[in-house]
């Protein structure tokens, strides 16, 4: 069971999109950022479908500082590439060059605005090259070595003559590998080819200027840098947790998977709620005498109170919201894998941390109770203010 748990939490996704996603908790509003560029002087920006899905509001913020609404002109999921429409002229675009003619080993250049909860909205650069082509979900891709980061999504993927030859998109979950190969992995990120979003253009008429023929000598970042938006697309959280339940015939597994899940509901909802209260007894008593408690490994129910204690006592103020919906994997009679997102603030007289989670948690039905008997938690966002 604890097993299966770590193996589900830490990957159970192959690829990871290098958005970055924050929210709000006063608000309950969720804001994903990522990286963007002009590919036309009448305001059109190049970005990836995943940073501004489901969007409400997507605002834009200019080289020079200059906040701007955009629209959503096309999307395309399959391919991960949106289109975006800004007001205005005179923008300096990309030449979008040609990705049939990237070899093995060419030189990149990457630009973006990664971790920016963390580094702020300013912009970097990568250096790196191209490694592979492959083939991922029936989509091509390129394989590159440049050290991005999350928040790189979108941003352009540069040859030596300053044209765009991709679009980064992703990279592989180091988690996953190491789960599946022994091996621990870094630095495979991925861009779609440039040829593919060319194909999209197509019918949208947008002036695209000629690629260049010659290697760029100038200053390479302050040539590209007007050319580059910093993009934060808000969009309205699930506010109440909402699982989906598909049973098939009426089976004994299958109505007892739906009863232990319905109850699992309940029990996290409570679980949730308790890590707002004044006692640590409220939250305590939820946990087996054994668990696999966060990345402690295998702790008494001594040292979970004692934690909880701790916690309770550093930080008087504490809230918490589940968001979205909350997912089962194989519930069974008496045991079942639960995972969500839950936003928090915590705060004491000197500071406030205020971000994102997602929490995996195994319960079992133990002497006719439910108990989680293994715990993890991904930090999503984290900001830190002091007072």
């Amino acid at each position: 069971m604890v097993s299966d748990l770590v193996k589900w939490v830490s990957s159970h996704l192959l690829l990871i999109g290098l958005a970055t996603s924050a929210v709000t908790p006063s608000l309950a509003k969720e804001i994903s950022t990522g990286s963007g560029f002009f590919i036309s002087t009448q305001g059109h920006i190049l970005t990836n479908n995943h940073v501004v899905e489901n969007s409400e509001d997507i605002q834009i913020t200019l080289s020079d500082g200059r906040k701007v609404n955009a629209t959503v002109l096309l999307k395309n999921p399959l391919k991960d590439i949106a289109i975006l429409k800004i007001s205005g002229s005179d923008y300096k675009p990309l030449s979008l060059g040609e990705s049939l003619n990237v070899n093995i080993l060419d030189h990149i250049v990457v630009f973006g605005y990664p971790l920016s909860s963390s580094l702020g909205s300013e912009l970097s650069a990568y250096q790196g090259e191209i490694n592979a082509w492959r083939n991922l979900n029936d989509l091509p891709l390129l394989q590159m070595d440049a050290k991005v980061n999350p928040g790189a999504s979108g941003g352009p993927v540069l040859d030596a003559k300053m044209n765009v030859i991709g679009v980064t998109v992703s990279q592989l979950n180091p988690l996953r590998i190491l789960q599946d190969s022994g091996v621990m992995i870094d630095g495979v990120k991925f861009a779609i080819p440039i040829d593919e979003v060319k194909c999209i253009l197509k019918g949208l008429s947008i002036p695209l200027i000629q690629p260049k023929n010659e290697e760029f000598k100038a200053p390479v970042f302050d040539e590209i840098k007007p050319s580059m938006v910093f993009i934060e697309a808000t969009k309205e959280p699930t506010a109440s947790p909402v699982a989906k339940v598909e049973t098939t015939g009426k089976n004994e597994n299958s109505e007892a998977g739906l009863s232990i899940q319905l109850e699992a509901m309940a029990f996290i909802d409570r679980f949730v709620s308790a890590g707002e209260s004044l006692y640590p007894i409220d939250s305590e008593k939820f946990y087996h005498d054994s668990v696999s408690y966060f990345d402690e490994g295998i702790t008494d129910k001594l040292a979970i109170i004692k934690d909880i204690t701790d916690h309770f006592n550093r930080w008087p103020k504490r809230s918490y919201k589940i968001i979205g919906n909350v997912e089962f994997l194989e519930p069974k009679k008496n045991d079942v894998l639960v995972s969500y997102d839950v936003v928090f603030e915590v705060s004491n007289l000197k500071s406030k941390i205020e971000g994102s989670s997602r929490m995996a948690v195994a319960i079992q039905r133990i002497d006719n109770e439910l108990k989680i008997v293994a715990i993890r938690e991904k930090i999503l966002t984290r900001r830190t203010t002091k007072f």
